[in-house]
């Protein structure tokens, strides 16, 4: 067996200390990154708080590089390279970003959020176990986990007193309870039965229109055929709209409000404002901590024959990866404003009249313009979020494709509006629409204008014909 050594050429992707660190910081929205400075801070040293309008002085700051850069630390070169897979913290920061799928031509960033949701054992038990008997407790677990997202129950009773051993007339007195647990109608089998069950609550009787409607005439009243409900009642269709008002008053799944998630807080990083005469992004950073190198750490890099070795070794250190983590910091911060700047320059008309005239624009044209990798956009724009005078906007939301000059958004806005201002009476087909937005320059397929229609949640013509 023959062992030499001998040079090779080998092509790999890797990544420095700092470039990592920039991507990994670039992709935190702002409160994340407020909660990775002040860790940050309690981990490094060299790092301190900066007072209003202090700062570390730039002729410190280079000498400071300079001699971390020029001196020797224990741990080797301070731009040696790594491989991806050394990087990888095992702390849960993922390196963000993944490729993009087959015939899609821009990269995916991925925004995980957290998903903290409350369930009924969280809001709902604690009331059901208040109505019922001490001895009906695990009745009432049991039923509660039964229960589907909308509040219904999601089997037959029987069923869960085959499965619990628990009797029958026991599981129905508990659901009655439930029943009447407000808003009413929880453990009802269906939409029509949770519907009648609160109005029993609210003391509708049996003899009244809205009880009838949704007892006897479900189907006609679902279709929306309040003439042929007039006919069959014997009552003037007057009446049906105001029965109908009420219905439409009731908590079709009276589940959501004890298994809705978590509210989740979003803090703008920007908010884009007039000023003299012109729109300009504002940074939202001021929660974010002003961090320097301490000037102690400073003074024991520059003058080192008047420290310990390994005091000085120690500040080098620190001090190299506090430089690092400021650097990473500058870094994002131009990023996100020459972004901004540009996202500005792209939706004017956005910005001036509102997310109907939201424009086409892709990551790659603004990857072009800004000199930088399209993975590196789409991590700039993961999480962050922009304030307007039309609103908060994903920072995402202005990269959108779109047809005629006008994103996708844009053209959902324009097909809104003009169901907003039909004719009651005489609504606009699909056809129509299309024929609309054509003669605005729009060219798309009635298909597309359905499925448009259909994301909005509005529903065809003939379901909004009075």
């Amino acid at each position: 067996m023959n062992f030499e050594q001998r040079p090779e050429l080998r092509q790999g992707l890797r990544l420095t200390p700092q470039l990592f660190l920039n991507l990994k910081l670039l992709v935190l929205p702002v409160i994340e990154l407020q909660q990775l400075i002040e860790a940050e801070l309690e981990q490094n040293p060299a790092l301190e708080l900066a007072d209003d309008g202090d700062g570390l002085d730039s002729t410190a700051g280079d000498s400071a590089e300079e001699a971390v850069l020029g001196g020797k630390t224990g741990d080797g070169d301070s731009n040696e390279e790594f491989d991806i897979a050394e990087l990888l913290p095992q702390d849960g920061w993922d390196l963000p970003g993944q490729a993009p799928d087959e015939g899609e031509d821009e990269p995916v960033i991925s925004e995980v959020t957290p998903t903290m949701k409350l369930t009924y054992h969280d809001t709902l038990l604690p009331k059901l176990l208040a109505e019922v008997e001490p001895n009906d407790t695990r009745v009432a677990e049991e039923i509660v986990e039964w229960l589907n997202e909308e509040g219904f129950l999601s089997v037959n009773p029987a069923e869960i007193s085959e499965a619990t051993g628990i009797p029958l007339d026991t599981i129905k007195r508990v659901l009655g309870i439930l029943r009447r647990i407000p808003p009413g109608g929880l453990g009802c089998p269906d939409v029509r039965t949770a519907l009648i069950a609160q109005l029993e609550l609210k003391g509708y009787s049996e003899s009244s229109l809205e009880w009838r409607i949704l007892n006897d005439y479900w189907n006609l009243f679902m279709e929306k055929k309040f003439k042929q409900l007039a006919d069959k009642l014997q009552v003037p269709i007057e009446e049906i709209e105001g029965a109908t008002v009420n219905i439409c008053a009731l908590e079709p799944k009276p589940g959501r409000q004890f298994n809705a998630p978590a509210p989740e807080y979003v803090v703008p990083d920007f908010s884009c404002e007039w000023r003299d005469g012109k729109i300009v992004a504002v940074e939202q950073d001021s929660n974010i901590p002003r961090i320097r190198i301490g000037r102690r750490f400073i003074e024991i890099i520059q003058h080192p024959e008047s420290y310990p070795a390994e005091a000085v070794a120690f500040a080098r250190e620190k001090v190299n990866n506090a430089m690092m983590f400021l650097k990473a910091i500058e870094s994002r911060r131009r990023l996100l404003c020459r972004l901004m700047d540009w996202v500005i320059k792209r939706q004017k008309e956005f910005f001036q009249s509102g997310p109907e005239f939201l424009k086409p624009a892709m990551i790659k044209e603004a990857a072009a313009e800004l000199g930088v990798h399209q993975a590196t956009i789409s991590r700039a724009i993961s999480g962050k979020y922009v304030e307007t005078q039309f609103g908060i906007f994903k920072l995402r939301d202005f990269f959108k494709s779109g047809t005629g000059g006008v994103a996708r958004s844009g053209i959902k806005e324009k097909i809104q509006a003009m169901i907003e201002c039909e004719d009651k009476n005489n609504p606009l087909s699909d056809e129509e629409i299309c024929s609309r937005l054509a003669a605005e320059g729009i060219n798309i397929s009635r298909r597309t204008v359905a499925k448009y229609r259909a994301e909005l949640g509005i529903p065809g013509s003939d379901e909004r014909r009075r």
